[in-house]
């Protein structure tokens, strides 16, 4: 039937007319399946019983001709119907009509069967076709599209329209890539119609499709029917879908990433032993994106002996440098732990340290879940923000995951985690995850407690061992002390039985000679040189036996120094050396002895002039530094040596040939029986300074311990 004739027809039944002449058949099917109206053909060669009649039993004569319709279909999707008719018994060569059902009305079908007169070559091309389609392909699994040589939709499996969510007759005509989500295939990916005739190799790839519960992965492969001419004829497109395939994948690719996190995480913390460090660990494997993936979380540890259970360390997750790979942690974990803390690590770290709740509050959820059994989840986290609202910018009211870690049914504490905002509710994958990291961290933290314990325990240990070796040196330098007491006193008393007797035949010999005679000056030298051989006598045995009780008479700390300097200013003009005395003004009184501090001023003095030599510097200073005056006597000689400073106050320790070691130690003792300290610091090469530090008479309470070397620099302007 050409165009023109259609063009030409005057009225509706000229139109009838033509189509019957032209093989077309035409019936109009309402509710329940009665013919309401037929073409001039089908009333001829049904009969006028047809009108009125059941389609199935007057319209079609054999079962097989109905297997094709699809009334139902077209009535409830509104999409026109084709389908191929045989006219011989199965399928046999023949004549062809195609049968066209289109929707007119609510639940009215107008039928329209036209006859195509095949030929036969064309007839076995369309059975084969459609037997592949309607009888093969609908029940493979897998979708198949049927592409044309320009890639577009010829057809469709019901496995195709499921997974692309499209009915059959929609998806007919459509472009290839055009039936998935945009982007999925971009334009410069997609293969061009003359690629796929030169046969090469098209990659397959994975396409998802839908989201959430309705989310199916799709692997896509795509495939050329090559013509006579070794060009595109055709194009078939398979669509496996693998997303249980995937699924399982997945979740093996994630059990096996647990069990990496969890091996790095131990590796981790058997080099750890430290309760800080370990901590550390649980955190960075909880925040870590290849651990948890937590947004940020803390730890809280039971201190029963406190009855509390105590913040102690929190931190937020790392900024995000690409995607997360369940278990990818390794050398990162460790590094995540130990790294210097960043800014907002410390300013919630500082947030869980406050944080301290009674173990008897039994409703606090914290306190809950350390009682618990196994994680729990708490959304949204207003019960816990209302009981600490301190952690309201740790939690930023995400869900939030609490785990008791427990340790042979010990609850020591509860690790929480706050969900990463948008990654929904924790699975049950995560919160066995959870559990099992809050059990490693539980062993972890019990055996850093002990560890820590028992460092506390070696070092008190070491501390008392400590004070044992000071209290045996302390005995040992006491008997010393005691054994040379003993022996000064018995040199003493040796000395002064012959002194006695000098003495007193000096005095008679004085008695004899008149005071003009020349020999009674001697005599009177021997007199005096007696009496004050005694007198040292008499004081070296009251010092060594440390008879002699400190001293309280209220002392001028600048006349000692003017007094000692004059004593030794003949002396200095004799060897040659600079002796110079610095009094700060208005020094306070200090409480000592005279004599006492004198006599030590003049050891000083002399062991200065010994090390200086000719040309050298002696410098006497009287001042006040913080809460004591200072007399400092200081000397520009070669100094004395490091190892040797804690030497000198001992007794018999001497670098001076001839020297009996004893003027030092002597000199500190008299010291401290005036209630000062003497102590000595020296630079080798730049000299030495002795310093005595006492206590101003306004002052209660012991003298102060000496200043730092820093501290004596910083005020002593004349330390060169």
């Amino acid at each position: 039937m050409s165009e023109r004739e259609i063009r030409t027809a005057a009225s509706r039944e000229q139109l009838l007319d033509l189509l019957d002449a032209n093989g077309v058949q035409l019936a109009l099917i309402g509710p329940g399946r009665k013919v309401l109206w037929a073409s001039p053909s089908l009333l001829g060669t049904r009969g006028p019983r047809l009108i009125g009649g059941d389609c199935h039993g007057m319209l079609w004569r054999r079962e097989a001709d109905c297997r094709t319709c699809r009334r139902e279909e077209v009535l409830s999707t509104g999409v026109t119907h084709r389908s191929w008719i045989p006219e011989g018994r199965g399928g046999a060569p023949g004549p062809r009509r195609l049968l066209v059902q289109v929707r007119v009305g609510p639940e009215e079908i107008l039928e329209a069967v036209i006859d195509t007169a095949l030929s036969d070559g064309e007839q076995a091309y369309e059975v084969f076709r459609e037997r592949v389609l309607a009888e093969g392909l609908r029940h493979v699994p897998a979708g198949v599209l049927l592409l044309d040589r320009e890639l577009r939709i010829v057809a469709a499996n019901p496995a195709a329209s499921a997974l692309l969510g499209r009915g059959e007759w929609e998806l007919r005509g459509a472009h290839y890539p055009a039936v998935f989500p945009e982007g999925l295939y971009p334009a410069a990916d997609f293969p061009t119609p003359a690629e796929l005739a030169s046969h090469r190799p098209i990659e397959e790839r994975e396409l998802v499709l839908g989201s959430g519960l309705e989310r199916r992965v799709v692997r896509a492969c795509l495939a050329a029917v090559p013509g006579p001419d070794h060009g595109l004829a055709a194009a078939v497109a398979v669509l496996t879908d693998v997303t249980r395939q995937r699924s399982l994948n997945e979740a093996l690719a994630r059990k096996v990433g647990e069990l990496t996190l969890l091996r790095e995480m131990s590796l981790v913390l058997s080099r750890t032993a430290r309760l800080d460090r370990v901590l550390r660990v649980v955190l960075a494997a909880a925040v870590h994106p290849g651990g948890l993936g937590m947004h940020a979380a803390a730890l809280f540890l039971a201190e029963e002996g406190k009855g509390v259970l105590r913040g102690r360390l929190a931190r937020r997750a790392p900024a995000a440098t690409g995607p997360a790979r369940r278990g990818a942690a390794g050398h990162e974990l460790e590094a995540l732990a130990f790294d210097p803390p960043a800014p907002a690590d410390r300013a919630v770290e500082t947030l869980a340290r406050r944080l301290a709740v009674p173990l008897g509050q039994s409703g606090h959820p914290l306190v809950l879940a350390l009682s618990g059994a196994s994680p729990v989840q708490i959304y949204p986290a207003g019960a816990l923000e209302a009981a600490e609202p301190a952690l309201g910018p740790l939690l930023e009211r995400c869900p939030v995951v609490l785990a008791p870690l427990i340790d042979q049914g010990k609850h020591l504490g509860v690790l929480l985690g706050a969900v990463t905002p948008g990654s929904g509710f924790p699975d049950e994958d995560e919160l066995a995850l959870a559990a099992m990291i809050a059990s490693t961290a539980a062993g972890a933290v019990e055996r850093a407690r002990l560890h820590d314990a028992l460092s506390d325990r070696l070092e008190e240990l070491r501390e008392a061992s400590a004070r044992v070796r000071n209290l045996q040196v302390q005995v040992l330098k006491a008997e010393r002390l005691s054994a040379i007491g003993e022996l000064a006193a018995e040199i003493v008393h040796q000395i002064r039985n012959p002194l006695s007797v000098v003495g007193g035949f000096a005095r008679r010999l004085a008695r004899h000679f008149p005071a003009d005679d020349p020999r009674s000056e001697d005599v009177q030298i021997v007199l005096d040189e007696t009496r004050r051989m005694e007198a040292i006598l008499e004081r070296i045995r009251q010092d060594v036996r440390l008879a002699r009780a400190p001293a309280g008479r209220s002392l001028d700390p600048g006349d000692l120094v003017r007094a000692v300097v004059a004593r030794y200013r003949d002396l200095a003009l004799e060897r040659r050396v600079r002796l110079s005395a610095r009094v700060e003004p208005d020094l306070p009184p200090v409480v000592g002895d005279r004599d006492t501090m004198l006599e030590v001023l003049d050891n000083l003095l002399s062991n200065a002039f010994d090390a200086v030599g000719e040309g050298g510097k002696v410098t006497v200073r009287a001042q006040r530094l913080k809460e004591a005056v200072h007399l400092v006597v200081e000397d520009d000689g070669p100094g004395i040596a490091a190892e040797r400073l804690e030497q000198i106050f001992e007794p018999f320790f001497t670098t001076k040939v001839g020297g009996t070691g004893l003027g030092l130690p002597l000199s500190k003792r008299l010291v401290a029986q005036c209630g000062g300290t003497l102590s000595a610091d020296s630079r080798p090469g730049e000299g030495a300074r002795f310093r005595i530090l006492l206590r101003p008479q306004d002052t209660a309470g012991p003298v102060p311990g000496e200043l730092p070397e820093e501290t004596d620099d910083a005020t002593d302007p004349d330390r060169g």
